[in-house]
């Protein structure tokens, strides 16, 4: 979810920090997870059935 501008947009974090340092993290993470670095190294977290960092993330979808 990092990776999408919407996303992004909500998480003041991105907003605050230096944009060099955030576009250098994107980078690193999506490399991350097109090679399987981030899979291999964090795989176990998918297998939980809840994880609480803190983080909460909500999707609206406009009704139809």
């Amino acid at each position: 979810m990092y990776l999408d501008d919407e996303v992004q947009a909500g998480i003041s974090a991105f907003a605050l920090a230096e944009q060099r340092v955030v576009e250098e993290g994107l980078e690193k993470l999506s490399r991350d997870l097109k090679s399987g670095a981030w899979h291999a190294k964090y795989h176990l977290v998918l297998e939980l059935e809840d994880f609480d960092a803190g983080y909460r993330f909500l999707k609206v979808v406009p009704a139809a």
